[in-house]
């Protein structure tokens, strides 16, 4: 996405101060109207349908956070924040979307092997990872991985119950501008009998079936930059 980022600024010199104006509003804190980007933004038509979804959005769309870095690599500027940051906040008021068409649900849902996350900081330093998970259909005796920028920072023991815990990460594994966190799931082992009665109940309530398996799930992931000591219950 860079170079193509790059080309497009080559390519056409009007294309770099509406990327600019782009990253400028995904680094703004909400709302996003008030920002003076978002009015010279307006001012393109074409730039309109993006325009008025990002605005009502609270807080930068997962899908948009490879955007923000490119960005940031594009123009040499490395936005971010020196408050604490919620990794699970939605950006709607809806929760959050599962890929097969189920309602959204308050928490996290892993239906993947890894579940991904990104915050911005505005310079390295150490901080706190605090989570409360849980693996439903785990197996006995496995674990997760807790990752920071692709580092194993702490293992999570598999359970079946909401648990917390929190992660020391030191300040040399982070870096200034978009850091990408995240959970690197075990392979589950769900009952394939009691998740086909599931589905078929599913079905005959007029719903979506799961389908998909639930690798783990996050009640609570937050980045902590006021309290790095490390914790665990």
């Amino acid at each position: 996405m860079l170079n193509r980022l790059r080309a497009a600024v080559d390519a056409d010199p009007g294309a770099g101060p509406v990327l600019a104006g782009t990253l400028a509003l995904l680094d703004a804190p909400r709302p996003l109207w008030t920002h003076p980007a978002a009015l010279r933004l307006a001012e393109a038509a074409e730039l309109l349908p993006f325009l008025s979804g990002l605005v009502q959005t609270r807080c930068v769309p997962p899908e948009l956070w490879t955007l923000r870095e490119c960005l940031s690599e594009l123009f040499e500027s490395a936005p971010g924040s020196d408050r604490d940051a919620d990794l699970l906040e939605s950006p709607t008021a809806d929760g959050h979307p599962l890929p097969n068409w189920r309602p959204p649900l308050a928490y996290h849902r892993g239906m993947a092997r890894r579940s991904v996350f990104a915050f911005a900081l505005a310079r390295p330093g150490d901080l706190t990872l605090a989570v409360t998970y849980r693996m439903p259909d785990a197996p006995a005796g496995t674990t997760a991985d807790l990752l920071v920028n692709g580092a194993v920072v702490a293992t999570l023991p598999s359970c079946p119950q909401w648990t917390s815990t929190a992660a020391a990460v030191d300040g040399r594994l982070t870096r200034r501008g978009v850091n990408q966190t995240g959970v690197r799931w075990p392979v589950p082992a769900p009952d394939p009998a009691a998740c086909h009665r599931a589905d078929a109940e599913a079905l005959e309530r007029g719903e979506f079936p799961s389908v998909l398996p639930v690798f783990g799930e996050l009640f609570e992931a937050r980045v902590l930059l006021r309290n790095p000591g490390a914790a665990s219950g």
